[in-house]
């Protein structure tokens, strides 16, 4: 058990650092650009939004799609549960997104087969917090809506081929940039 507990911890961390850390294809277009492979060239994955510019009071949609483009019919990975995680970050004071559950989870991605997981809210907020009023409302809606701004969208993946794997063996990250207007 706290072995268990160990290595969902530590695919945890990895994770959230691999969408922090590493450096995404920035773009200001609404389909980050081009195909990037993980280097065995297991994956192909993609981050999407309708569109580059909303107003705030327009309901924002993102989200992500992965393809397994391997040897074999199809893999078993497990992660972190969600499989695919996103962040929101305008830099500044406005950051959600990056909390997964820390169970290790296995997925089935059959080849060919292109796999859509829509942008979901994630995070929290302390009661003490000077924003915690917007931060109740941010997180009671159930939509995506922003406060005007620019914001950098991220989306990643940590798999292990697995499951007693305390590697990391296949991850990628995309990024690119939203605007809000009023």
């Amino acid at each position: 058990m706290v072995s268990t507990i160990r290595k969902n911890t530590f695919l945890l961390f990895v994770m959230i650092a691999v969408l922090v850390f590493s450096s995404g294809c920035n773009s200001t277009i609404s389909e980050s650009s081009g195909d990037i492979v993980d280097s065995e060239e297991v994956f192909k994955f993609h981050l999407y939004s309708e569109k580059s510019t909303y107003k705030t009071t327009e309901k924002i949609k993102i989200w992500s799609t992965i393809e397994y483009i391997g040897k074999n019919k199809d893999i078993t990975v497990w992660s972190a549960n969600p499989p695919i995680n996103f962040i929101i970050s305008d830099g500044k004071d406005f950051k959600t997104g990056g909390s997964v559950r820390t169970v290790s989870k296995s997925t089935v991605y059959k080849k060919g087969i292109e796999y859509r997981y829509d942008f979901e809210k994630s995070g929290g907020y302390s009661a003490d917090d000077p924003r915690a009023d917007f931060w109740k409302k941010f997180y009671t809606e159930k939509d995506l809506y922003l406060p005007e701004g620019v914001y950098t969208v991220s989306s990643g993946f940590g798999f292990s081929k697995s499951s007693n794997s305390k590697e990391i063996d296949y991850s990628q990250t995309r990024e690119f940039t939203i605007k809000v207007e009023k």
